[in-house]
């Protein structure tokens, strides 16, 4: 397969017209289209912005194999899920903290005319443990996160 084969199936699988990619490469429609043709080749900056459009290796572009390499692609997705377990189970703790300040928060609503102060105290203070909680569970959550992403 040629380099201008491989650059039109590559362009159509991402769904970019001839002038769209041009306008990335900051070159004209025409030369995008002799590039396809083989007509010419494109310089080599326009190869290395080519290859990293199509997020492949530059081999693939200018070899003769048919398989080309996409490196980033597996770990981005392993990255993006881990993200999102991590913020869905952190928002389920939060959600679950929440719930029980509000519960505290309207015993102490409704139980403040009747209270001394150091009741209020008391009070105040179990209010603030599911809050003290929450920032602990995330800046766990966010140690976990950072950890797992380098391993990636």
């Amino acid at each position: 397969m040629t380099l201008g084969a491989k650059l039109q199936s590559l362009r159509k699988q991402s769904g970019m017209s001839q002038e769209t990619l041009a306008g990335q490469l900051g070159v004209s429609r025409q030369a995008v289209s002799r590039w396809e043709l083989d007509i010419s080749l494109p310089e080599t900056e326009n190869i290395i912005k080519l290859a990293k459009i199509f997020n492949v290796s530059f081999d693939y572009l200018l070899g003769d194999g048919e398989q080309y390499i996409n490196r980033n692609n597996n770990s981005k997705d392993k990255t993006y899920t881990a993200n999102i377990v991590i913020f869905i189970v952190c928002m389920i703790i939060v959600f679950a903290f929440s719930l029980k300040l509000v519960q505290l928060l309207t015993i102490f609503i409704t139980a403040l005319p009747q209270m001394s102060l150091t009741e209020l105290h008391t009070l105040v203070m179990i209010c603030g443990l599911p809050a003290v909680g929450c920032v602990w569970v995330i800046g766990v959550a966010i140690i976990v996160a950072r950890y797992f992403y380098k391993k990636m």
